[in-house]
């Protein structure tokens, strides 16, 4: 829900083609394996089983302007939402 609102088609991040619309079914869409645009020093959206390797995990996990995600409203570090994304990300099959 923080991402899906620009992370879709039509959304601010489209140009990303990461897309986190609830229905989004296509692995790729999600980041699984995706480049992504920025990374700082990582290759991946997601890496299944290694949260650690994972932008996705990198930018919820950071306070810092030209890092974090969600971009707005936010100045605190989401402690519970990022432990959620990193077990779902460590649960995946390799």
């Amino acid at each position: 829900m923080n991402c899906a609102h620009c992370h879709r088609a039509s959304g601010d991040a489209s140009h990303t083609g990461l897309f986190l619309d609830y229905d989004q079914k296509n692995l790729y869409h999600i980041g699984v394996m995706k480049e992504p645009v920025s990374a700082g020093g990582l290759n991946y959206d997601i890496v299944p089983g290694n949260p650690a390797r994972s932008i996705f995990v990198y930018r919820m996990n950071s306070a810092e302007p030209n890092i974090t995600m969600p971009e707005l409203g936010r100045s605190l570090i989401h402690r519970e939402g990022v432990a959620l994304i990193t077990e779902w990300i460590k649960s995946m099959k390799h």
